[in-house]
Formats: C-alpha cells, structure tokens, sequence
C-alpha cells in the first residue's frame, strides 16, 4: 500500500491483512484499497488519470459500499464536477445518477450549462435522479438563462417519463422564441415525444396545430416542421396553405417542407 493508501486507508477501513479472513470481508478489503488508489487518481495532476480514476469510482458507486467507503466515493464525483478537463466532468456527470444524495440533483442541473456532450448526460441524469419531478425542474431552465442551458433543459425534457401542464406551456413558449437555438431543440423534443403513444401524442399534436394559427412568426414557422415530422393527418395542404403566409420567414419554410411533399405525392 503507498504512502497516500497508509494515510488515508485507516478513515475508509482499510486493514492490513492478517488473520484467517475470508470470502466476503476479503473482497470487502480489496474494494477499499481499490478504492484508495482511485481517491489518490481523483487528485492527480494528470487529466488522463484524473478521468480514468473518476471512470473507476463511477463504477463502484454503483455497487454495494460500507458507509465510509461509499460517503468518499460520492464526495469525489461531486468534487470532479468542477474539474478544468471536460473527460472529468464527463465521467462525473455520467456518475450522477447512481449518486442517491441531496447535492447530485443540483450537480446535474448546473453541468446543463457545461459544453454540448456533458449537458446531454447531465439531462439524461437529471431525469434518472428524479424522473417525476425532472420535467418542471428543466422547464425552470428552459424559460430563461443562456441560450445553451435552455436548449440543454429542453432536450432532456424528451426523456422525461410525464410531462405536465407547465411542460407544454414550455414548448409552446420555447417553439415561439426568437433563438434558433432554443426553437431547434424544442422541436426536437417535441418530434420525440410526438413518437409516443396517446396521450402524449396528442398534446404534441395540439401543440403543432394550435402553431400554425399562432400570432408569432417564429412559431407558425417551426410549426411546419413539427406537423410534418410527427405526420399530423393533412399536414402536406398545411404547408401549402403557409406559402400564402405574410411573413417570409414563414413562406421560407412553407417551401422548404414543400420539397418533401413532392418527394412524397407524385406530381
């Protein structure tokens, strides 16, 4: 054992062998030396190390831990969270949702606002912590903040088992914003959860419908795309009735999904 694993092996339990022990207890000991040296990983000055050490405490969270053990484990996920190198954070986030403490929720909430891959597993983890309070918790971030964190929020509202009243109201506000961004990845969750059988469905249905007739621009326009791509019955006569509307942006994209009508109705 090195000079890290003598020091800090006494607060996990560690014990040097001796004795007659056996079966569970020596596997006991194994997984805290283990243990040890990836706690001594965790704080190296090595990035490569840093991220395969976190990989290896990831995995033991997952399993069956004495308190001591378990409580320094979870302790230094959290900490790799804030990690300057993104393969830390990455392993980190990814580790989230077998972390059944009160810190990891805010955790995942907060790496939404980190770059693109680490905010689609801090969704993913914000689902799996609490999968029936997720979608008002992301519908918060997705109403405002950067436009990077509300895109983030969104796209993980697709994984959420049950969308309230607040998450619809989301998606319509979300589909009739003014950011690309924001619009494109309330269409994509909205395309995904258009997939699913009623009744979710059918408010995605309604959303899209109710769209088209919509005062905003921004929101008629992406409207065209989501009754095409959830295929609402009559949505090919939608798209050119939309060429005839008054703003362009909106004719813009009238013709662009016209493309697809005439790939799919033979002239």
């Amino acid at each position: 054992m090195g000079r890290f694993a003598r020091s800090v092996g006494p607060a996990l339990g560690v014990r040097r062998a001796g004795g007659a022990g056996q079966g569970p207890w020596r596997e006991r000991r194994m997984i805290r030396h283990e243990v040890v040296d990836l706690l001594e990983g965790a704080k190296s000055g090595d990035p490569a190390l840093r991220a395969s050490a976190v990989t290896g405490l990831r995995r033991l969270a997952r399993r069956q831990l004495e308190p001591l053990t378990r409580e320094a484990v979870q302790r230094a996920l959290l900490a790799a969270l804030a990690d300057d190198d993104p393969r830390v954070r990455m392993g980190a986030v990814a580790a989230l949702a077998c972390l059944p403490v009160p810190d990891a929720l805010p955790g995942a909430l907060a790496a939404l606002g980190d770059e693109h891959a680490i905010a689609e597993a801090a969704g993913r983890a914000v689902v799996a912590l609490d999968p029936y309070g997720a979608c008002d918790a992301l519908c918060a971030r997705a109403r405002e903040g950067p436009e990077s964190v509300r895109a983030a929020a969104l796209t993980a509202l697709r994984h959420a088992p049950v969308i309230t009243a607040t998450g619809w109201a989301t998606f319509e506000d979300c589909l009739a914003d003014s950011s690309t961004v924001v619009r494109s990845a309330a269409l994509g969750s909205a395309r995904e959860l258009g997939r699913r059988g009623s009744p979710t469905r059918d408010d995605v249905v309604r959303i899209a419908q109710d769209g088209l007739r919509s005062a905003s621009p921004y929101r008629r326009e992406i409207s065209l795309a989501l009754v095409r791509l959830i295929d609402v019955p009559g949505w090919a006569e939608r798209c050119r009735e939309a060429a005839k509307d008054r703003d362009p942006m909106v004719r813009a994209r009238a013709a662009r999904e016209q493309q697809y009508v005439r790939r799919r109705i033979p002239q």
